[in-house]
């Protein structure tokens, strides 16, 4: 497959990602309050004293589950919304992997510093294609909570230095001893904790920067370097930017032009000891990257897979638990300029095994010719990824479902056993139906008291007044279109004479713009004749919501209707009820419908085959002349004829929740068939207080059963 091919499968790929965002998002909304409710859970239990069932809550690790599938969801979604596929680079130092980097993005050494000594990139870097455009960057600073979490914390946890500093004052002030005989990592990393303290006020500053932070690429090299490359001394100047520095993002043009939207990520610090590196590089492995290249630079004199080489490949295989790393990783055994270590490269290659370390492939490549790089990486990298990714994100968005299915039935499970001890039953009791009854009937009482007071409020409405919100609407209407006529003076009359050539067609232009004008005016009544019917619709509202069906909704507008259609849609119990509702909700008055055909009737003055129109001097003086006193009649016509329609709407209205008063207290069996089904369903979430522990669990089932994936990959 040919680089362009390959750039348009790339972006097919990400194009077909996007689309599952959302629903990426809905679960995790979903996750969010299941984790809310299962700490009302507890507290509830808590507060009851139910020993034994707080027990059981405990032993469950629910909670923690939840965090857990979270943490999956949000990494799946950081996947899904990438505007790049991501290519990871690994490797210790001194093994040349800032050397491939360079080869695959163009770059040199002040971008992606690469030396002799130690680690000298302090960052990591995220480097994006960004064809025919100079070479800029964006700086992502940690704030101080997060450096203090996420960089700080973890120095004080696994070395027992006590409480984490909460400020970067008490950081500052912190005497930094290990209070127990440790090893020699531990000193190591205590050493770099220290650095930290210690360079904090050289720092300290960027943690307060917004971010991001737009740099030019002059001013790169002293944000991810550690130290001035530049500076020939045996101790060149350092830098210290990198160490407020989350990440940094490079936009440069690639060597190969072709390669469509992609980026290569630098991971540096592995190898060191920086506490939190593997952390932070799993984390980033599962949200960033869509491919691994592993680099290895094997020694001319013999060399062989060390301890450290297979503990990088199992901290990065816990990044995709459920993706091998054979299905996403490449090794790189970096092949000198002589050719002198070739022979331990190949040795290298075929020792994988026995190590356990599998992956697509091993790759021997000179990684400082960036010939070798894109024919014998970039190439057949992206060639994989276009044949491979969908598979791969389908297989990952599977085990995420997978899990949610698993998280879901524990959630159950834990609420059944829970009921058992609780004595909440789930199939429907003699008691439950004991505590209904009265208060079904209670209910049945206020609700067609409510519904019938409405009913014949509205129908007094019909006899006494006209609708006002359409009365303000015509008033508004008539006013505008007085001053508003569309009318020119002579002078425009004149100049329009002009370019059409004679008076007549100059009239006849005019007439359709002054009846076009006309009756723009008019359409603005379907904004008050919506407002007429919305503040009927709320009126049901207020009376539903106020005869016991508020707990059903937490919507206070007409939405709560819509509401209302959902749960009464089963056909098969709530036929009557559901019909209702839905008609009840899409009911509108339309200016279209409700007025239109009334206007037009009162137009044919304004046509130019209207005798009464023909009639006219053909002056610009006496076009204008004729003009304002044709849309003066027409305008009075008009005002007069929906002047007769001022009670209509009120009438519709009444009408319409009249039928829906029909519908839902009077039709056959709707009363002792849908209504009571419906509301001992509901029987928890209406009376709480009687079904308390009942409602609080099918609060969490409902919301358990949204916690799904519907993905299309």
């Amino acid at each position: 497959m040919s680089t362009p091919d390959i750039s348009l499968k790339i972006q097919e790929i990400l194009n077909k990602r996007r689309p599952n965002v959302h629903a990426i998002e809905q679960a995790e909304f979903s996750l969010t309050q299941l984790h809310e409710q299962m700490l009302e859970l507890e507290r509830s239990l808590k507060n009851d004293q139910k020993t034994t069932a707080l027990q059981i809550f405990a032993e469950s690790s629910l909670k923690q589950d939840i965090q857990v599938a979270l943490h999956e969801l949000r990494q799946l979604k950081a996947r899904f919304s990438r505007d790049t596929l991501n290519i990871g680079v690994i490797g210790r130092a001194r093994q040349g992997k800032s050397q491939l980097l360079q080869s695959l993005t163009g770059l040199g050494n002040a971008e992606i510093p690469a030396a002799d000594r130690d680690h000298c990139t302090g960052v990591r870097s995220a480097i994006y294609h960004r064809a025919q455009r100079e070479t800029s960057a964006k700086v992502y600073y940690y704030t101080e909570t997060e450096f203090l979490q996420e960089v700080i914390r973890p120095y004080f946890i696994a070395l027992d230095l006590g409480v984490p500093p909460a400020s970067l004052d008490e950081f500052a002030g912190r005497a930094l001893d290990i209070p127990r005989e440790n090893s020699a990592e531990a000193g190591a990393k205590l050493n770099r904790l220290k650095k930290y303290q210690t360079l904090l006020p050289e720092y300290r500053a960027l943690l307060q920067r917004p971010s991001p932070q737009e740099i030019t690429q002059a001013s790169i090299p002293e944000f991810v370097a550690q130290y001035d490359l530049n500076d020939p001394s045996e101790t060149p100047r350092p830098f210290y930017n990198y160490l407020a520095i989350r990440e940094i993002h490079i936009h440069c043009p690639f060597p190969n032009a072709e390669v469509g939207k992609i980026a290569v990520i630098d991971m540096p610090g592995l190898g060191d000891t920086g506490l939190g590196d593997d952390t932070r590089m799993i984390e980033a492995l599962g949200q960033q990257i869509d491919m691994v290249l592993f680099v290895r630079f094997p020694k001319s004199r013999g060399d062989h897979w060390a301890d450290y080489d297979v503990r990088l490949y199992d901290t990065a295989n816990k990044a995709l638990k459920e993706i091998p790393l054979n299905q996403w990783a490449y090794q790189i055994l970096n092949v000198d300029e002589n050719g002198e270590n070739r022979k331990n490269c190949i040795d290298l290659q075929h020792s994988m095994s026995e190590h356990h370390m599998s992956v697509i492939d091993a790759l021997m490549v000179n990684c400082k010719s960036p010939g070798e790089a894109d024919q014998k990486i970039l190439q057949p990298v992206l060639a994989y990824m276009s044949r491979e990714i969908n598979r791969l994100d389908r297989q990952f968005a599977q085990a995420r479902q997978q899990n949610l299915d698993i998280l879901r039935q524990n959630v159950h499970d834990l609420l059944n056993r829970l009921g058992r001890e609780l004595e909440i039953n789930t199939q429907p009791s003699d008691h439950d139906h004991a505590i209904f009854r009265p208060r079904f009937d209670d209910f049945w009482t206020m609700l067609t008291t409510a519904i019938t007071d409405l009913t014949r409020e509205l129908k007094e409405e019909t006899l006494h007044g006209k609708d006002k919100n359409f009365a303000k609407g015509l008033q508004e209407a008539v006013e505008k279109a007085k001053v508003q006529n569309g009318i020119p003076n002579q002078a425009a009359i004149v100049s329009r004479q002009k370019a059409l050539g004679d008076y007549s067609s100059t009239y006849s232009e005019l007439l359709k713009i002054v009846r076009t004008t006309l009756t723009g005016h008019f359409q603005l009544l379907d904004t008050h004749l919506g407002l007429t019917v919305e503040s009927a619709k709320q009126r049901v509202v207020d009376a539903l919501r106020h005869s016991g069906l508020a707990p059903l909704s937490d919507k206070t507008d007409v939405n709560f209707l819509w509401d209302m259609v959902e749960l009464t849609k089963n056909p098969e119990r709530f036929k009557t009820m559901n019909e209702a509702f839905t008609h009840l909700v899409k009911f509108h008055l339309l200016y279209r419908g409700f007025v239109q055909h009334r206007i037009r009737t009162h137009l044919d003055d304004l046509s130019p085959d209207s005798d009464f129109a023909r009639d006219y001097q053909t002056t610009a003086a006496g076009i204008e002349s004729k003009l304002q006193l044709l849309h003066r009649m027409t305008l009075e016509k008009i005002e007069g004829s929906l002047s007769e329609l001022l009670w209509e709407p009120s009438m519709a209205i009444f009408a319409v929740v009249e039928e829906f008063q029909d519908r839902i207290l009077r039709a056959e069996k709707v009363e002792r068939l849908e209504w009571e089904n419906f509301m001992y369903d509901h029987r928890a979430e209406i009376w709480a207080s009687e079904f308390r522990w009942r409602a609080l669990f099918n609060k969490i089932n409902r919301t358990c059963d949204r916690c799904f994936l519907s993905l299309s990959v």
